[in-house]
Order: C-alpha cells, then sequence, then structure tokens
C-alpha cells in the first residue's frame, strides 16, 4: 500500500516546483517548510464547540464573525505549544536569537492570556511584551497569526460545514469565522465569484467577482484588473484593484481551495505582485488615512 501523502508533502512538491523555475524561490521555501513542520507537530486535537443553524443564520445576516463574543470557548492549549515552538523558527530571520532566550522562560499562561486577548482585539497585552521585553513588533505579530491558524480553522470548518448556508448568508469583504480582511482570493467554479481567504484563519467564503472586498464598491469603471505575465513559467498572475480605497486582492485560479498550509504558501510566492501594486499605489485594505492624494 502506498503512503499516504501528507499536506508536508504537497508544500515541498510545490515548492520543489517553485525552484526549479527560479532558485530564488529556495530561501523562502526553506522557511515556510520549517513553519508547517512546527505546525504538523501541534496539529490541534480540540473538540470544537457549534451552533444552531438559526443562531448561525441570525449570525451571518447580521454580518458579526462566528467566532465574536466566543473567545472564551476556544481552546488554546495547541497554540500555547505552537507560539513556544514559532519562537525558534527561523522565520524569525534576525531576531531568532532574541525570541528563543525570551521564549523559554515565558509561562503556558502568560502566552495564553495574550493569544486570548488578541482573538479579542484587546491590544494591551501584546504591547506590554514587545516593549518590555524590546521585541520587533512585526515578528511578533506573525508568530502570534501563525500560532492560532491551525487552531482557528479548526473551529472555523466545525462551525461552518454547510458551505451553501454561508454563501447565502454572508455577503461581506471581511472573514466570517474570525472577522480579518481576506489575504488572497481564488476563482475556482465560475467566472461570477471570486473566494476570499484568510490566513489568520484559514477562511473561506464566496464574494461577488466585480466588488471590491474593501470598500464595497461595485462600479465596474473604478475595478479593474491586472495581468502580469511570468517570464520564467510563461503563466499569468492577476491583481484586482479598486481606484475608490486604493485597495488590491492577489487572485489565484484553482480546482480546489488550499489548506491553510498552501494558502501561506500562496501568500509567500507571490509577494512579487504585493510590490507590483504597491508600486502602482495601491495598498492591502486601501489606502491609509492621512495619504490621500
Amino acid at each position: 500500500m502506498a503512503a499516504k501523502t501528507t499536506v508536508l508533502d504537497n508544500v515541498k512538491r510545490r515548492w520543489q516546483q517553485f525552484i526549479d523555475k527560479d532558485k530564488q524561490y529556495k530561501d523562502i521555501a526553506k522557511v515556510h517548510i520549517e513553519l508547517v513542520e512546527r505546525m504538523e507537530k501541534q496539529t490541534p486535537k480540540v473538540s470544537p464547540f457549534t451552533v444552531e443553524e438559526e443562531e448561525l443564520i441570525n449570525r451571518l445576516r447580521s454580518g458579526q464573525p462566528l467566532l465574536e463574543g466566543n473567545e472564551d470557548r476556544i481552546e488554546l492549549r495547541y497554540a500555547v505549544a505552537l507560539f513556544r515552538d514559532l519562537t525558534e523558527w527561523s522565520g524569525i530571520g534576525d531576531a531568532k536569537r532574541q525570541f528563543k532566550k525570551w521564549g523559554k522562560g515565558l509561562p503556558d499562561a502568560e502566552i495564553e492570556n495574550v493569544l486570548r486577548a488578541w482573538l479579542k482585539g484587546d491590544l494591551e497585552p501584546f504591547t506590554r511584551w514587545s516593549v518590555s521585553a524590546g521585541l520587533p513588533q512585526d515578528v511578533l505579530v506573525v508568530l502570534i497569526q501563525y500560532s492560532l491558524l491551525p487552531t482557528l480553522h479548526v473551529y472555523g470548518e466545525a462551525l461552518i460545514e454547510n458551505k451553501t448556508v454561508l454563501a447565502d448568508n454572508w455577503k461581506n469583504g471581511y472573514c466570517p469565522v474570525c472577522g480579518d480582511a481576506p489575504t488572497v482570493a481564488e476563482i475556482r467554479d465560475s467566472e461570477r465569484f471570486r473566494y476570499l481567504r484568510c490566513t489568520s484563519c484559514g477562511g473561506d467564503w464566496q464574494f461577488k467577482r466585480i466588488a471590491c472586498p474593501t470598500c464595497g464598491n461595485e462600479d465596474h469603471e473604478r475595478l479593474e484588473s491586472f495581468f502580469i505575465e511570468d517570464s520564467k513559467t510563461g503563466g499569468k498572475s492577476q491583481i484586482d484593484v479598486c481606484e475608490d480605497c486604493k485597495s488590491y486582492m492577489k487572485v489565484s485560479h484553482k480546482l480546489q481551495p488550499s489548506s491553510p498550509e498552501m494558502l501561506i504558501m500562496d501568500d509567500l510566492a507571490t509577494t512579487h505582485l504585493d510590490l507590483f501594486a504597491m508600486e502602482k499605489g495601491y495598498y492591502k485594505g486601501g489606502k491609509p488615512e492621512g495619504n490621500v492624494q
């Protein structure tokens, strides 16, 4: 009997395809593969809570993310263990030695307190951590998001088993599970829709093809798509942009939705699209306030 193909196997194979076409992917591939290995060591084995369908529909129709108000019901021990593991991850870069030393002295209860506060939108414990230990906030944000991702994905999948209910009742450009903004979009079964994807929880929801997830603009004359030729692969990459709020969304064509691990790879492997968009004057989440021309 052939051995079962794992997520890690798929990640390694896909990165090798990129590397075969462009050696510059080698370093980022190594970092992401190590991340997936650490995630697999802390695969959440929890019993997620569920909600009755009537409550589910009411929350979706009112635009309320399903984990909002339920943060205390989320089991975080796997996220805590993954966070501790990630303080030694090579993806931290130059701050690795600093994070490694700091992480060894952290009690589990303190990590859980910060993670749960983060879920509730309370950034005070996070700020206290970064200031007291002199940690770079951008790196700390990445560690928190990645440590929570596998656990939040398990809860999201349990809460939204019926994708039809989700499609019929959620029309927003932010994640129905955790409320974060989408990072990438996938076009799968129809050009009529994009499926927006959240890298905070792996959320996956249907959204209009001609509309801006950030500001809701539906004027096709104020929406545009850039198609960028890849000289190495011969393929095309796509970026959807909105002229009203100056936001952009990276888009890929898929047969099946990407797993959370592959979703991170989709984002990492298309950083050149982020640079292209920013050079053209577009921003993730729209143009920052105070930077309007």
